[in-house]
């Protein structure tokens, strides 16, 4: 729905997000549609309803998937889509939009949990945009046609959707850290890591605590200030909003105020700017 007003109907999985697949300068939703025989499953078709008469338009079958981003990688406008269980992706739009988009694999990970979230980072420096998703990050190659390198972040995928999480990335002190907290945990593990001198080692851990717990995060968002962040819950009635605040310092505690209550708080947005929809 926009303003109130029902744009299409359809099963839709959960997930998706807002990015300009056609290129036309307006926001498209990009969907996980799923078969009217299971509509609670999570296997569906890869879709786009592109603004603003809404059309539908096929990218990709056999999608199972929560997270995707809109990106320009190496001039090569696009879209990031985690397919869980199984492999990150980069879709280009076809010539022909009748056909399904052209695509690379940009990684296929094979570990106990269903990878999800997605940010962008300079994280080596270099001047090119790396990725990070689920419990690691990708570094850029030099050209496109090249391979990604990937690097673990943490070891959170002990359970099926453990690595199921929200990323967001802010800076401390001048430094870049990532911030993590798992999307379907209840309570969820919360944390920022700090870069270590060499960043393919894993990343520091510094817990953030939430009176009561974390429960079930969907929104996690950066500010305009550095060090501070959005974060909010999909729990059902009561759930929270908060604004944290980073520490200074490793081993410090951060500050964590709660901001507002719904029914659920949800994200969307284009790239690192999303918006913070509530129930």
């Amino acid at each position: 729905m926009v303003d109130g007003r029902p744009i299409a109907s359809g099963n839709y999985g959960r997930g998706g997000c807002l990015a300009d697949w056609n290129q036309d300068g307006r926001l498209d939703l990009i969907l996980n549609e799923l078969p009217a025989e299971r509509p609670d499953g999570s296997t569906g078709v890869l879709v786009a309803l592109l603004a603003p008469g809404w059309r539908r338009e096929l990218i990709d079958t056999e999608a199972s998937f929560r997270d995707c981003l809109g990106v320009t990688l190496f001039g090569r406008r696009g879209l990031l889509v985690t397919h869980l269980q199984m492999q990150l992706r980069f879709y280009e739009r076809s010539a022909e939009a009748a056909r399904a988009a052209r695509y690379r694999e940009l990684y296929s990970i094979y570990t106990p949990s269903a990878q999800s979230g997605l940010a962008l980072a300079d994280i080596d420096g270099d001047g090119r945009t790396d990725i990070l998703h689920g419990n690691y990050w990708l570094r850029s190659p030099e050209r496109f046609e090249l391979g990604w390198r990937l690097f673990a972040l943490n070891t959170w995928f002990e359970e099926p959707r453990s690595a199921m999480l929200r990323i967001a990335t802010t800076q401390v002190n001048g430094t870049l850290v990532a911030v993590e907290a798992e999307s379907e945990g209840s309570p969820a593990r919360f944390a920022w890591f700090a870069m270590p001198a060499d960043p393919r080692q894993q990343w520091i851990r510094n817990e953030i605590a939430v009176a009561g717990g974390l429960h079930k995060p969907q929104v996690l968002v950066g500010a305009d200030t550095p060090g501070v962040l959005v974060v909010g819950e999909d729990n059902g009635p009561g759930s929270r909003l908060f604004r944290v605040t980073l520490p200074a310092a490793a081993g410090a505690a951060a500050t964590v105020v709660e901001i507002g209550r719904s029914a659920g708080y949800l994200a969307a947005g284009e790239g690192g700017t999303p918006a913070v929809v509530r129930k």
